[in-house]
């Protein structure tokens, strides 16, 4: 990691007794050119101390990564991330950042396995805060998907918490 990437995480931890302050500095951290470190640490900060002025950009981000199929963000956990931050403040628009992260599959080399099942059990919890209906038709689907992980259940077993909560 360069210095600067340093510095600007040194900064943001450096602001940890102080959350309103600490989260207005990670809103200025929400850019690509700082790395997926730092914008996932911002993230996570704002994650904690949420500011509806971050929604616009924390959407615009997980576009960003979402991308050119995922390339910018391997395994999707910078949007995983991401779909966590602003759910105090997610509102009924969108539910089509939502529909997209929920019906999300990345293949990585070199075995080419599928890796966005986190981003997709937590896609399933957001959409039943935004939409039950949705919600319920993606959490069965999600029950039956052929690319559930093995060892973890996700995100069949999120569809399923998500299910007996509806």
């Amino acid at each position: 990691m360069t210095n600067d990437k340093q510095l600007l995480l040194k900064g943001l931890s450096s602001l940890s007794g102080a959350p309103d302050e600490q989260a207005a500095y990670a809103l200025t951290l929400l850019e690509p050119k700082n790395g997926l470190e730092v914008v996932r640490s911002a993230v996570t900060v704002l994650e904690k101390n949420p500011l509806p002025k971050a929604r616009g950009r924390l959407r615009d981000l997980y576009w960003y990564y979402a991308d050119k199929n995922g390339t910018r963000d391997p395994a999707a956990y910078t949007r995983t991330v991401i779909l966590k931050a602003p759910r105090q403040v997610m509102g009924y628009d969108d539910t089509e950042l939502v529909v997209h992260a929920v019906s999300t599959y990345e293949f990585l080399p070199p075995n080419f396995t599928e890796e966005a099942a986190l981003l997709r059990g937590t896609a399933i919890v957001l959409m039943a805060e935004l939409d039950d209906s949705l919600a319920m038709y993606y959490a069965t689907r999600l029950m039956a998907d052929g690319y559930t992980e093995p060892m973890s259940g996700q995100p069949a077993l999120m569809a399923v918490h998500v299910l007996s909560s509806l």
